[in-house]
């Protein structure tokens, strides 16, 4: 049912904003450094970081003279959120603990945690309905009559010794897919799951999408069109 539903609820429930100019959107982003700056000050990560600054009224030029920082900077207070602790990096307690390969850590330490805030999850919630609806915008409803290939990492979440559920944040942010949105994701639960990259790519492949006739040559075809897209655009980034 909610199949059929999906390109009647998508234009209400996906509408975005009117553009705003530059102009706008360099004050509205200037207001919400300030109101972020202001949750943070009385907070570890605000004392630590001189935040109070920023929310003094010093806004972007205080926030460029504050120094560069490392994960290594936060391991500390991200250890504390880790173990459950609110009111250290953001307002309340962490969602979800979001996995990372480690790759730029000069000590090559591995995996590594960043936590995420309930309002954080919601930005990027926000951020992929705009998203989608542009797309809808640019080219109509029949995106909604087929199925909606989401590739990412594994959607399997484990909770820590604390209780905190932790995974990429792919896996994380795709438990959150509104449920009219549901019955036309791809490639489903079952292969979201999986963790690693090259079967997940076969199963994909060999998997044909329900209802719409589709082969696992379709599949393989769309994917060898997606990697040519994705590497001229890589191409034309090299010449610029």
């Amino acid at each position: 049912m909610l199949r059929h539903l999906a390109p009647l609820i998508a234009p209400l429930a996906l509408r975005d904003r009117p553009q705003p100019s530059p102009a706008q959107m360099a004050a509205q982003q200037t207001r919400d450094l300030g109101r972020i700056a202001r949750a943070l000050t009385p907070l570890p990560v605000g004392k630590r970081f001189g935040l109070d600054r920023i929310a003094a009224g010093a806004g972007v030029a205080a926030l460029r003279a504050l120094p560069v920082t490392r994960y290594d900077d936060y391991a500390e207070l991200f250890a504390r959120v880790a173990r459950g602790e609110r009111d250290v990096l953001f307002p309340g307690a962490a969602t979800a603990l979001a996995q990372t390969s480690g790759t730029t850590s000069d000590r090559a330490a591995g995996e590594r945690f960043i936590p995420q805030s309930a309002a954080l999850l919601d930005h990027h919630a926000a951020g992929a309905k705009r998203a989608f609806a542009r797309l809808l915008a640019a080219i109509g409803g029949g995106v909604l009559r087929g199925q909606q290939l989401m590739l990412g990492g594994s959607t399997s979440l484990a909770p820590n010794a604390h209780g905190i559920p932790s995974g990429d944040l792919s896996g994380i942010t795709v438990a959150r897919i509104p449920s009219w949105l549901l019955p036309l994701y791809e490639p489903g639960r079952e292969i979201a799951l999986e963790s690693d990259w090259p079967r997940k790519i076969a199963r994909i492949t060999e998997t044909p999408a329900p209802g719409n006739g589709e082969t696992p040559d379709d599949r393989l075809a769309l994917l060898a069109q997606a990697r040519t897209a994705v590497g001229s655009a890589t191409d034309d980034e090299d010449d610029a």
